[in-house]
């Protein structure tokens, strides 16, 4: 009995560990049978190396039994090798189409230091153009495809024109009258658009790749929960065909500084003004590149502005060459870029006009160079020691739910610094005021900050806008009305800038609330008291101009 026992024991264990072979053999077949299908391409390469090792064997054997060696035939493995290299070529093909990628040789250098007039058209210059055309089919392609997902918030509809939808049944049903959550879900995913190939986008051609961008990027923020931006009451559906720039790549810092610069009709007008200087000074390229852009700004064709937008960009990145690439770059530092390189050519400038027996005045200096005057006072012996500086602009803290004024005094108020006197003291109080006050102030609210953990972050809190602004010196005081405004929407990873201000034919003697919103190439009407309302937590930079 113990012998059966035993028996059968043994025999329990012998098929566990037949079905465990059983098993892992199937397991094993069926990852090499996997692995087969996904690394076709290594058991070509090995059927590749085998038959060129064979063919080596057998000439070697022929040769070593002295025998009459067989006429060679074509190589077996010529045929999976030009296989194998066509269909690397059709994935490199795809991959680039999806990912934007372009070849080695059709990637342009870096630009010289000095801007050239115009670039002069080469065929590899039109082969890139033809690839970044490609790309841009696609992802005209995918961003109607994807409709659906990727989509600017709807349109408020009035009810006489749900009256006069195409659709009978819908409208006039007492369902759809109520607008309920669901049917509202409803009507957004039936208002999508229809599939179409990516042959028909090419040949239509008809959506720029700047507005893909704008509406992936409006759409990224309706994701967000961010809709507050565009919740306006004016009549956005009606865009203004002219005055818009269209983006050349991730350039929506430079359109919103433009856009803000061509508002201050005086600063404007003084660089037309000392023309006759600046026009026979080869280096003077960025003042003839701000008038070209001028020029163009009233254009309805987009197209036409494309080159000297272009151009403008690279002379401002000629002196500062972190504009150069196109990735997103913050407004404010581009802005200042542009007024201080104005800046440095005064001496250049000057000195011409002397010798043609005129002279020459900064538009910067004259019109926007903020004299301040920093008083530092020794908390012991009471010594004092002043000092001037001259700004472009001022960056204000960002105070939660505080005004424009409230943030400018915070800026002027007392502090105290380390600083050890002659009498041994180690403290004094330092104060700022102005010393000269500019035809048109330029503040910058600081929403972008390092956290405690050294990371740059995007600071959202509102702020009261406030359309005037009294600010005193120690000469004489001034009352300052806002005239444009630069705000940011997003984070410090994505953003996007716009501008707004008051519209470019508002007659100064008969002033109205006539305001315009500039999206790049998208201009919409709008007021200055809707944008101190609505751009509360998006306000980046402010042009207050002197009126008293």
């Amino acid at each position: 009995m113990l012998q059966q026992t035993v028996w059968i024991q043994q025999s329990n264990s012998a098929d566990r560990h037949h079905n465990l072979t059983r098993i892992s053999k199937e397991i094993h077949n069926t990852t090499k049978m996997l692995g087969q299908r996904i690394f076709g391409r290594k058991k070509k390469q090995q059927s590749h190396k085998k038959t060129v090792a064979d063919e080596k064997r057998q000439q070697y054997s022929h040769q070593a039994s002295g025998g009459v060696q067989d006429v060679p035939a074509a190589p077996v493995s010529a045929k999976p090798a030009e296989a194998w290299e066509d269909q690397q070529a059709k994935k490199k093909k795809w991959w680039n189409r999806l990912f934007g990628y372009l070849d080695k040789e059709s990637v342009p250098g870096r630009r010289p230091s000095a801007p050239q007039e115009r670039p002069t058209v080469t065929t590899s210059d039109a082969q890139t153009a033809s690839q970044k055309e490609a790309v841009r089919n696609f992802w005209r392609w995918l961003l109607i495809n994807n409709g659906r997902k990727h989509r600017v918030s709807p349109v408020n509809i009035t009810s006489a024109e749900k009256t006069d939808s195409p659709n009978p049944e819908r409208s006039s049903s007492p369902a759809s009258t109520n607008n309920t959550d669901e049917q509202d879900e409803c009507d957004e995913r039936e208002a999508v658009t229809p599939f179409c190939s990516l042959d028909d986008v090419t040949q239509a051609n008809s959506v720029d790749i700047t507005d893909l961008e704008e509406k992936l990027f409006m759409a990224r923020l309706n994701d967000n929960e961010t809709n507050y931006i565009w919740d306006t009451d004016s009549s956005l559906d009606s865009p203004i065909d002219c005055f818009g720039f269209p983006n050349i790549g991730q350039t929506c810092y430079m359109n919103a500084s433009l856009q803000s610069i061509l508002t201050l009709e005086d600063f404007i007008g003084g660089i037309s003004l000392m023309e006759h200087v600046w026009s026979s000074v080869p280096e003077a390229h960025l003042m003839r590149s701000l008038m070209d852009v001028r020029d163009v700004h009233s254009s309805i064709d987009t197209q036409v502005k494309i080159p000297f937008l272009q151009f403008f960009k690279d002379v401002v990145s000629a002196q500062a060459p972190d504009f150069w690439d196109t990735l997103q770059k913050d407004a404010h530092e581009f802005l200042t870029a542009v007024l201080e390189q104005m800046r440095g050519l005064v001496p250049l400038l000057q000195e011409t006009a002397a010798v043609v027996g005129t002279h020459y005045t900064c538009p910067v200096e004259d019109h926007l160079v903020i004299t301040m005057e920093n008083t530092r006072t020794c908390k012991s012996c009471g010594a004092q020691s002043v000092r001037q500086e001259e700004f472009t602009n001022l960056s204000l803290d960002l105070l939660p739910g505080g005004s424009v004024e409230e943030m400018l005094q915070e800026y002027l108020k007392e502090t105290e610094v380390e600083f050890r006197c002659d009498c041994g003291g180690n403290t004094s109080s330092c104060r700022s005021s102005f010393l000269t006050l500019p035809q048109v102030l330029i503040l910058q609210l600081k929403r972008f900050r390092y956290s405690p953990f050294f990371e740059l972050e995007k600071v959202d809190d509102p702020v009261r806008l406030t359309r005037d602004l009294l600010v005193s010196s120690t000469q004489d005081g001034g009352c300052y009305s806002l005239i444009s405004a630069i705000s940011h929407f997003g984070s410090t990873e994505m953003g996007h800038y716009i501008s707004e201000g008051i519209h470019p034919d508002n007659n100064p003697d008969e002033p109205d609330d006539h305001w315009l919103t500039y999206n790049d190439s998208m201009v919409f009407d709008t007021s200055g008291k809707l944008v101190c309302e609505q751009q509360e937590r998006g306000a980046y930079i402010l042009f207050y101009k002197r009126i008293v």
